[in-house]
């Protein structure tokens, strides 16, 4: 049943999504239970883990243990109509996830620099930018980074106390 599944963390699960086993399923209702979903994909072999997304709803991933089941998943679900599925008539969605591609490959087009990168890619990405500037300014560029602290250098407060005084 579905409460034996690994958690997310098992080394098992990360070796099998690194060999291609990850399917992505859309098109679900956003009420659909991890039940459910083992009972329809069950049949193509061994499950290691189901995550069904909450925020934003209609999609989750299967992981199994053989990258062949999943390709088998793949092929015979794909457009079939399940329990779980929206009620649009357009079936269930499931391909083969390309989280392993990015994750543990560098990407489609290798190096890890082609194609999309996640959100948290870009962000390390900018970090590293940004230390490699010096504090956030470019070498030819000797302006401060900010006008606040240009005018703290001007004496832009201490010109307000001799108002002040006046």
């Amino acid at each position: 049943m579905a409460d034996s599944l690994m958690n997310d963390g098992a080394p098992e699960l990360r070796e099998a999504e690194k060999r291609g086993g990850k399917v992505f399923v859309g098109n679900i209702r956003k009420d659909v239970e991890k039940d459910e979903v083992y009972d329809t994909f069950s049949q193509y072999g061994k499950i290691l883990s189901i995550w069904i997304a909450k925020n934003p709803p209609g999609f989750c991933f299967v992981t199994f243990d053989d990258p062949n089941e999943a390709k088998e998943a793949v092929s015979k679900s794909d457009g079939q109509d399940a329990s779980f599925a929206e009620t649009n008539g357009r079936g269930l969605r499931v391909e083969q996830s390309t989280y392993a591609e990015r994750k543990f490959k560098g990407g489609a087009r290798g190096g890890g620099r082609g194609g999309r990168r996640d959100s948290r890619e870009r962000g390390r990405d900018r970090r590293d930018s940004r230390a490699r500037d010096r504090g956030g300014r470019r070498e030819k560029d000797s302006r401060p980074r900010s006008r606040r602290r240009d005018s703290r250098r001007r004496g832009g407060t201490q010109s307000l106390r001799d108002w002040y005084l006046l």
